[in-house]
């Protein structure tokens, strides 16, 4: 922390730190080589993103009005994202941010600062100790409405219709490092639960619960048969009725889950208005987790290559022009620019290779489908891969057959 709060030292130690740990990443991996796609995305999201987003519930307040503080970190957080999601995908360094974090499945930086800040706040107020540490002037009132605590206790309230004074509260249970869980049995039907209770020891406690929910009212009972005062077995029961109901609790675990639902519809909507990735975008590709399904158990290079072509950013002599490092857009068939689409489906220097891949089936020339179909996908990579640089790649089954 400076003197002034401007943030300004905890940025560059934040971004030093995570480009160190970025250098590590990428050495894990390059385009054509090393861990694959699903793995890269769990050592950066386990080992970098926490790393990135330490404290930033103390300086990032979402909404307008407020970013200015932490515009310098918000800048530095879509740098290093931008730049892991590339090593991930093993997309081109010009391939835009919003298109690698579809690829690599990432929320974008502003959903996540969003969804752990308000979950931050979100631990806080429901801590026993929270009326402690809330501060209060001689009327009782509290003092936060202009901290960090105060503005995200507001969106929570405002945004996401949080009864704050309803939230459930967490309360602590010490236990010793040697306690183990207790052993949790779902039986198959009533009768298979009876039979495994007549032949339990006696000793043994058994608890039995249920719950079921109707007409808005949700109910839930614990037994525990050896428990017994004056021969009478105990039980204790808690009402979670309607909201008009002073009685009811929201869940934290409810309210979480409302975040992330709303920062998935947020991701989604900024992916429809953006004006990057468009190639990507006009494949049909949306943000959700199916965008790893082609990815899965597939080698590096062809991993790269398939992101490659579903964001246009590829080796191809369309883009390579555009970038100035080719002198024509034209394919060496003279039949149109060498774009992705042309070469699967056009190219007549690829008409053979096209002719053995759909041996025996109907060909697909819709590129839509060729592009998401994980099976389809990986052999038009390595269909790339191997016109581009044949037998270069060890350890890449490049081949063609059918799909």
């Amino acid at each position: 922390m400076d003197t002034k709060l401007r943030w300004e030292f905890h940025c560059d130690k934040i971004e030093a730190r995570a480009t160190k740990r970025l250098s590590a990443l990428a050495a894990l991996a390059s385009s054509t080589w090393g861990t694959g796609t699903i793995d890269l995305r769990q050592v950066y999201r386990t080992m970098i993103v926490p790393q990135m987003l330490y404290s930033c519930s103390a300086w990032y307040i979402p909404g307008k009005g407020h970013g200015g503080r932490g515009s310098p970190m918000i800048n530095a957080i879509k740098r290093i994202q931008r730049r892991a999601a590339q090593i991930i995908s093993g997309a081109f360094r010009t391939t835009a941010g919003a298109a690698v974090d579809l690829e690599a499945h990432l929320l974008p930086v502003q959903q996540q600062l969003e969804q752990t800040a308000l979950e931050t706040a979100l631990r806080i107020r429901t801590s026993p100790l929270y009326d402690d540490m809330a501060a209060t002037d001689g009327n009782g009132r509290r003092r936060d409405a202009q901290s960090p605590l105060g503005r995200l206790s507001g969106i929570l309230k405002h945004k996401y219709k949080v009864q704050l004074n309803r939230l459930e509260k967490r309360q602590p249970h010490v236990v010793p490092p040697w306690w183990t869980p207790p052993f949790i049995r779902i039986a198959e039907s009533a009768e298979d639960a009876i039979r495994e209770h007549d032949v339990a020891e006696p000793t043994t406690l058994c608890i039995y619960t249920d719950g079921s929910g109707i007409n808005g009212h949700v109910g839930a009972a614990a037994v525990a048969p050896s428990l017994q005062i004056d021969d009478v077995c105990t039980k204790r029961t808690h009402y979670m009725g309607p909201p008009e109901s002073d009685h009811v609790r929201i869940l934290i675990a409810t309210t979480k889950s409302t975040i992330r639902q709303t920062m998935k519809r947020e991701w989604e909507t900024s992916w429809e208005t953006t004006k990057q990735g468009r190639d990507l975008f006009k494949l049909g590709v949306r943000p959700g987790k199916a965008t790893l399904d082609i990815h899965r158990g597939t080698h590096r290079a062809i991993s790269s290559a398939i992101t490659q072509m579903r964001t246009g950013k590829i080796g191809l002599r369309a883009y390579l022009h555009a970038i100035n490092k080719a002198d024509t857009d034209k394919c060496e068939c003279g039949y149109g620019p060498q774009t992705v689409r042309h070469v699967l489906l056009e190219c007549r220097n690829w008409a053979d290779e096209r002719h053995r891949m759909w041996a025996g089936k109907l060909p697909c020339v819709d590129i839509k489908r060729i592009l998401c179909s994980p099976s389809m996908a990986v052999q038009s990579s390595q269909d790339d891969l191997e016109d581009r640089a044949p037998g270069s790649i060890p350890g890449c089954p490049v081949h063609i057959t059918p799909v």
